[in-house]
């Protein structure tokens, strides 16, 4: 269940439930707290009544100490209420302490002034006046009602709605605050991206979010950085594209400006050969471009079954025809027969790449080894060359677009720089791997691994 769902649905509940239970609570509570106002008045009344006569009885038989005593059993007897009897120099009897709300009351009493009635949470009882033991005063403390009932008890049916109320806009504030900042964050993020600022992203905060807005967020930025790779790409495949056309466009301008001042046959066609040879590299750039280009962003037919051996038996025959020409020997190893799921242009296009750049880079007189096995429900490719290699931190860049890895690597390449990356494209849409590595015997070593299924 989504957890932004249950954010929300707890969060009106809570407020619902809170609201009930607090309405029944408010309203026990102050049913009993007028129950206990009204015993604590019937109790007040009992001590009222002959307090001052037996006060000073009390004082006649026992002086202080005695009236002590009586305040103390007055106080367990009387529930809630509690007396504080003070001598003339205001100090309580039983040595309670004295809130500073009665200060008021004590100090007109010190003076002779006439008496405050009530005080808050106070009420006088009597003031004695013995020949023998001096004045004192007595009080009777009335503990005050809880801070609850004290805050939402005069608001009454009304009020406690009221108060409800605003416990639910907070709540609802809270909650609509919750889901719109990182909204409006996505939107800000949306509108940054559509006027060109491609390196704009949601903030982390609300990426981090463990609910479905951060999960969003996360997508979003994903989104967001892939568009970037894609326009990115575009723009360095375009920049790479002008780069390698530039060079046989050149060098064919060169060409004709000779041919046009070539004095025999055989320097004519020494120049036509030249000017055929660049056409040649621009029309194979042009199609690896394209194809390169289909591979990345078009969607490609279901797959079908295919032999991947006999489909190594033509690539190596063709292989062995070119590698001859440099007397390289290719060596190949693989099973009778081989079934895989697999789009079969792009499969072949891959391998004659990787065949024709180890060709092209082996020196003469060395040998290639191809070896096709299926082990575990994956079929493993190895390409083995004795050419020169590769640097090491070029091994994971070779497979970019135009990346040259050396002068003399490119003057050989026979697929306009992009040879590579076509078949790193094809084994991604196979939902395979390929990686270069160097042999410690020298040579390059390339392994593509795919899925059988």
């Amino acid at each position: 269940m989504p957890r932004l769902f249950w954010r929300i649905f707890l969060a009106f509940w809570l407020v619902i439930v809170l609201s009930i239970a607090a309405t029944l609570l408010l309203n026990a509570r102050l049913d009993q707290a007028r129950q206990q106002d009204g015993q604590t008045s019937d109790r007040l009344e009992r001590i009222a009544r002959g307090v001052q006569l037996r006060a000073f009885r009390e004082l006649n038989r026992g002086g202080p100490n005695a009236l002590a005593r009586w305040a103390r059993t007055q106080a367990r007897t009387g529930g809630r209420v509690q007396l504080l009897v003070l001598d003339e120099e205001a100090r309580e009897l039983n040595d309670r302490q004295i809130h500073p709300s009665l200060n008021p009351v004590l100090a007109a009493w010190r003076a002779d002034r006439p008496l405050p009635d009530t005080a808050r949470g106070a009420r006088r009882l009597a003031e004695l006046d013995h020949p023998l033991h001096g004045e004192f005063l007595i009080l009777a403390l009335i503990p005050p009602r809880p801070v609850l009932l004290r805050l939402f008890g005069p608001l009454g049916p009304i009020g406690l709605l009221a108060v409800a109320l605003a416990a639910s806009v907070l709540v609802s504030w809270l909650l609509a605050r919750t889901l719109t900042r990182p909204i409006s964050g996505i939107r800000f993020t949306g509108r940054a991206l559509g006027r060109g600022d491609l390196d704009a992203r949601v903030n982390p905060k609300i990426a981090k979010r463990n609910d479905e807005l951060g999960e969003l967020a996360t997508d979003f930025n994903a989104m967001a950085s892939r568009i970037q790779a894609l326009l990115e790409q575009q723009q360095t495949l375009l920049r790479d594209v002008s780069h390698e056309l530039r060079s046989p466009l050149a060098r064919m301008q060169v060409a004709l400006t000779l041919l046009g001042d070539a004095k025999t046959n055989d320097d004519r066609n020494h120049y036509l050969g030249r000017i055929n040879h660049d056409v040649q590299r621009l029309d194979d750039l042009i199609d690896n471009v394209l194809r390169y280009a289909r591979m990345t962003q078009a969607d490609f037919p279901d797959k079908s079954t295919v032999d991947l051996s006999a489909m190594f038996d033509s690539l190596i025959e063709s292989a062995r025809l070119e590698a001859e020409m440099k007397a390289v020997e290719v060596h190949y190893t693989g099973p009778s027969k081989l079934s895989i799921k697999a789009i079969p242009d792009l499969l072949e296009r891959s391998f004659e790449n990787l065949l024709r750049n180890a060709i092209a880079h082996s020196p003469e007189g060395s040998r290639i080894d191809v070896r096709l096995v299926e082990a575990n429900g994956e079929i493993t490719v190895r390409i083995r060359d004795q050419g020169g290699g590769v640097p090491e931190d070029k091994l994971e860049t070779i497979f970019e677009p135009f990346v040259r890895v050396t002068a003399e690597r490119s003057e050989k390449g026979k697929s306009g720089g992009i040879g590579l990356a076509i078949v790193r494209a094809a084994v991604g849409h196979h939902q395979g791997q390929v990686s270069a590595k160097n042999r410690p015997a020298g040579g390059l070593e390339m392994l593509v691994k795919l899925p059988r299924t």
